[in-house]
């Protein structure tokens, strides 16, 4: 399940960035990617909300400035979610 979890975070993060999945690894970050600027974040946020059912607080979406900190951030989103 978590290899489905990480393959269907990834495909939103390429879809609203518009990126090739073979220009998301994890050197991924938000400081030197182009195509992810503010408002491209703030997309990822709330599809990444509308896709998991989840809300993210605002610490955790200021956090997520690299596609591995959005990787664990969003995962351990999903697991408080399953835990309540």
């Amino acid at each position: 399940m978590a290899d489905d979890i990480d393959v269907k975070i990834k495909s939103i993060f390429c879809q609203e960035l518009g990126l090739d999945d073979s220009a998301v690894n994890d050197v991924t970050a938000y400081d030197s990617t182009d195509a992810w600027d503010s408002l491209k974040h703030l997309q990822l946020v709330s599809r990444f909300e509308e896709e998991f059912g989840i809300e993210l607080p605002v610490d955790d979406v200021i956090a997520m400035s690299t596609f591995p900190k959005v990787m664990e951030i969003i995962k351990r989103n999903i697991a408080k979610k399953g835990a309540a």
